[in-house]
């Protein structure tokens, strides 16, 4: 469907029952993914995955200071992935506790938004 519903809805799909089927799917992937991370860490605990969010998060918003466009897209979700991974990756390895990680990847986060804020002023002030 896209971000336009209404063109969707002018090429005649179905943009209420697509829409619906989309969160069903999604909310299959999202059982399957909590599954997998139980099976992972051999318990159940109702927020073994709230770290996850965060991520998930930042590296959308760190992708989007990465544009020159300011805007989300998948090249640069996936470079926010891949910067928030070599950041996990060096934290492990100096052998510091996960705490750290959340806490530099809120820190990550805040600059992340104070550049898009900071890249949105200067592309309002060339107009």
């Amino acid at each position: 469907m896209g971000q336009n519903s209404e063109a969707a809805r002018i090429a005649g799909i179905a943009d209420k029952r697509t829409f619906f089927w989309v969160l069903i799917a999604a909310s299959a992937m999202c059982a399957v993914g909590g599954i997998i991370l139980s099976a992972n860490l051999r318990q159940f605990t109702p927020l073994a995955g709230q770290s996850y969010l965060m991520d998930a998060i930042a590296a959308v918003f760190i992708g989007t200071a990465f544009q020159r466009q300011g805007r989300v897209s998948m090249g640069g979700t996936l470079g926010g992935v891949l910067f928030l991974a070599i950041i996990d990756n060096g934290l492990n390895l100096m052998g510091l506790n996960y705490l750290v990680k959340d806490a530099l990847v809120g820190v990550i986060l805040v600059v992340a938004l104070a550049v898009s804020f900071w890249q949105a002023r200067l592309r309002q002030q060339q107009r």
